[in-house]
């Protein structure tokens, strides 16, 4: 997979600062990344695994929210891919997250909330708006 740096941060660089560092993060393709996490859904994989890839889904969602059209330019390279392979993430993603109720949103909330990861409370109504948010922009 091919990296990619999101341009937040003059000099073409993705800055994310914990405390008074900040480390400069080259991530693969988030768009690809977001495609795998579904397509190896299945009903084999234990739930928990699932769960954690439809949080891990919400990151990429939070992550990126300010570099929504970065990240559409890197779904678009994903075009070449197998026809059946997008077909199934089309078919398969929103489903997951087409309400507060969908198992994608609930599952990544129980995630959350199993986690104690601390920070702004969330619900899976916010969870499910943000990976809307960035669906529609793939």
């Amino acid at each position: 997979m091919q990296a990619m740096t999101i341009d937040q941060t003059p000099p073409n660089k993705t800055m994310l600062a914990w405390g008074i560092k900040a480390v400069l993060v080259r991530v693969p393709n988030p768009a690809a990344y977001v495609m795998q996490k579904v397509l190896i859904r299945d009903p084999q994989r234990k739930p928990a695994s699932q769960a954690k890839d439809c949080y891990y889904m919400y990151e990429v969602s939070v992550v990126f929210r300010d570099n929504l059209a970065a990240l559409g330019q890197e779904y678009a390279k994903l075009q070449d891919l197998p026809a059946s392979w997008l077909k199934r993430f089309a078919n398969g993603i929103r489903p997951l997250f087409r309400d507060e109720h969908a198992e994608g949103a609930t599952s990544a909330f129980d995630v959350y909330e199993g986690s104690g990861i601390g920070g702004p409370q969330l619900t899976a109504d916010i969870i499910q708006r943000a990976v809307v948010k960035m669906l529609n922009a793939l």
